[in-house]
């Protein structure tokens, strides 16, 4: 304060220090409560990125819940505690509809979800619309306002991830990552897929929009692969790769985020034609050659080896981004930096503009799950939100060692959501609870 007053200091840099002191204090609340309406565990948080105000939750026992974090529900004079009640509440299956809202009942489209709600994202212009995917193979959207469903994508797979670029002005596609390789983009205009990207080998457990570009998009696999597309061309330009091989042979990010026009960028390795994938002899797509790490065209479940063909045109052994299958991904706040969390226990931070692997170690962090899960940035990009499969929510610094571990949930910790403007963390778990931190 001393330095900020005689002006030896920069107002930004001094919010900085005072938004990571925020940070670092962040404690279990015990005035504040997130009432939970619900039996099963806590599979996503999304907090709204209009106004930072309005927490979407989405619940094993396919219960979509959706919180004002500003305005309690009730507050107790004595104490102060105050208890923030669900302002919509959509439960399993339900033909009537939603609790808190009028609703077009009757049709099995206006209910809620027939099996456990995977994944939760909020239209990103203003609060007015949410979409929400599950293991009843569909994405649903719903008007806030009167609590309803407005549209049902149907696929052939569980739905274990979706995401909506945030500073989209030409789509408002919205990326799905199911059951099947294949990622599918979604068009809420027109009710239809308009879009299939092809490159992974098993089933898409992340997706994440750059914050730079509204084309670029980021996806997860079980095949233990991250891969980067650019949606007005087939097939991905880059893979990342954690030991850092053959980054050079790969076209860095920035022609992708800097392209003059919508045509198409020449960049990265060729898409797989049809011709060449009928080519390839039918037992090599058997379940025993995909089992086998060196067939050459069947993946490992762990991710470890993989079959890449450069730009060359030869083909070479690279291995994936992590050794298991990736859970969650997320941008930092000025869209520089990629983190990815995997199945084999590891964090890893990526260089946007050129995909290498930062190679910070944060330690190992227990992650079982077979579902998609969440990791959380703080406003400045300096803290990192780990949730494991053991009940810990870890902060790591963005510098190679873990910093802080917050112990709140029983069993395991599933989604993280941080609000820039109050240094909120939500955190939710299979205990059924969600936790609120706060400085």
């Amino acid at each position: 304060l001393r330095a900020r007053e005689s002006g030896t200091r920069r107002p930004l840099s001094f919010r900085a220090s005072v938004s990571r002191r925020q940070c670092d204090a962040a404690a279990l609340s015990g005035d504040k409560t997130i009432a939970h309406r619900w039996s099963g565990g806590v599979n996503c948080l999304e907090l709204d990125e209009t106004e930072r105000r309005y927490l979407l939750a989405g619940t094993v026992d396919a219960v979509v819940a959706v919180y004002d974090t500003e305005q309690p529900t009730k507050t107790d004079r004595t104490t102060g505690h105050a208890t923030h009640e669900p302002l919509i509440r959509v439960a399993k299956g339900s033909a009537e509809g939603a609790e808190g809202g009028a609703t077009n009942g009757g049709a099995r489209g206006t209910g809620g979800h027939l099996f456990s709600v995977s994944c939760a994202a909020w239209y990103p212009i203003d609060t007015g619309m949410f979409f929400t995917g599950s293991f009843d193979q569909t994405v649903a959207a719903w008007d806030t306002n009167t609590a309803s469903r407005v549209l049902t994508f149907h696929f052939d797979a569980k739905v274990y991830h979706i995401s909506m670029a945030p500073n989209a002005n030409s789509h408002c596609l919205v990326a799905v990552g199911t059951g099947h390789p294949q990622v599918r983009l979604c068009d809420p205009n027109s009710g239809n897929v308009t879009h299939t990207l092809t490159g992974h080998r098993e089933a898409v457990w992340a997706t994440r929009w750059m914050r730079g570009s509204e084309w670029i998009l980021a996806t997860g696999g079980g095949d233990g692969d991250v891969r980067l597309w650019d949606i007005r061309r087939a097939g991905s330009f880059m893979r990342l790769d954690a030991s850092n091989v053959r980054v050079g042979e790969v076209d860095a990010l920035e022609e992708a985020l800097e392209a003059p026009d919508r045509g198409f960028i020449p960049a990265g390795p060729a898409p797989l034609t049809r011709r060449n994938v009928d080519s390839v002899p039918a037992h090599l797509f058997s379940d025993d050659a995909v089992r086998c790490g060196g067939s050459g065209w069947g993946g490992t479940s762990g991710g470890t080896l993989s079959r890449r063909r450069y730009r060359g045109g030869a083909y070479g052994d690279a291995a994936g981004a992590h050794d298991g299958r990736v859970t969650a991904l997320q941008i930092t706040p000025d869209g520089l930096y990629l983190a990815s969390a995997g199945t084999d226990g590891r964090v890893r931070v990526w260089d946007l503009s050129d995909g290498r692997n930062m190679e910070m170690d944060f330690g190992y962090v227990p992650n079982d799950a077979r579902k998609a899960t969440q990791l959380g940035v703080s406003p400045d990009g300096s803290r990192l939100y780990c949730p494991s499969s053991d009940g810990d929510e870890g902060k790591k610094r963005l510098t190679p060692r873990p910093f802080r571990t917050l112990k709140g949930h029983i069993t395991a910790a599933c989604a993280v959501a941080v609000n820039g403007h109050t240094s909120e963390v939500y955190t939710g778990g299979a205990d059924r609870h969600v936790l609120v931190w706060r400085p």
